[in-house]
Formats: structure tokens, sequence, C-alpha cells
């Protein structure tokens, strides 16, 4: 009985410790996790880096996280919490963070879990599809 709790221990270990390196992101709530592909490419002066999302559906990441504050409160408060200073208001709510060597989906999930955001993650990049 102790070995086969000890191989179901070791084997649990493992697969959480091979997915720990996996990007994601919360989409609607939900995890999205995303895997990294070779293509890279630049628009505007912004670096874009691509992944695949858990559908099969290309995206790009760019360096820079959407956030939405919960209504009616200020969220300059968490945004200096965590040493961010380019910052740009797209509306009451929501904000434009762009970052420079900050890794992108680490502070978007360090955002997300601040009580006072709604929404949090990477301003991401698709393909237009045709309906």
């Amino acid at each position: 009985m102790k070995k086969i709790t000890l191989i179901l221990l070791t084997f649990l270990f493992f697969s959480i410790s091979a997915n720990a390196d996996n990007p994601f992101y919360y989409e609607y709530g939900k995890r999205v996790e995303l895997k990294k592909l070779s293509k890279t490419s630049n628009r505007n002066g912004d670096a874009i880096d691509y992944y695949e999302d858990s559908n099969g559906r290309e995206v790009g990441v760019k360096n820079q996280i959407i956030v939405k504050c919960k209504e009616g409160l200020d969220c300059y408060a968490i945004f200096e919490k965590h040493n961010l200073t380019n910052i740009e208001k797209l509306s009451t709510n929501f904000f434009l963070i762009k970052l420079t060597n900050e890794d992108v989906f680490e502070l978007s999930q360090t955002l997300y879990n601040e009580e006072d955001i709604e929404i949090s993650q990477p301003n991401l990049v698709r393909k237009l599809q045709k309906r």
C-alpha cells in the first residue's frame, strides 16, 4: 500500500511539474492553456510571440496586458503596488499596461488575483475569420 501511495504521489508531482511551465491566461473566468510556437513578428514596434491555444487556434501575444477594474474602484493603487508605470486608460474601467521586462503571463495572473480587478489578460492578436 505504501508503494502504491508513493508511486501515485511521484506521478502527481511530475505531472504538475510538467504543466507548470506552460503559459496560460484567464478568459471569461476560464483558464486557457497555451503552447509556444516558433513564430514571432513585429507590428508597429511591438514584438508578438505566437502560441497555440487548447482549441488549436493560433494567437499572438504582445507584451501588454488589458485590465478591467471593478465598477467604481480605483485601480491605480494596485498598479502602483506592482510598480506599473506605462498605463494607458482606454475607458472608465479599462486599461492597457505596456510591459518592458516583466513576464506578461505571470503579471497578468497576479493582477487577475487582485480583488478589485475583474479582467486581466495579455493583449492578444488573432486572425480575423469569416463567418
